[in-house]
């Protein structure tokens, strides 16, 4: 779980949270 991407490592925790449950986008808006 090294550097993957810079655009990663720059977004917030709440938005990584978003992209790894993909499948809750609805969840990510709301955030």
């Amino acid at each position: 779980m090294e550097k993957t991407t810079i655009g990663e490592e720059r977004l917030p925790s709440t938005l990584k949270l978003c992209i790894l449950l993909e499948e809750r986008r609805v969840d990510c808006i709301n955030l």
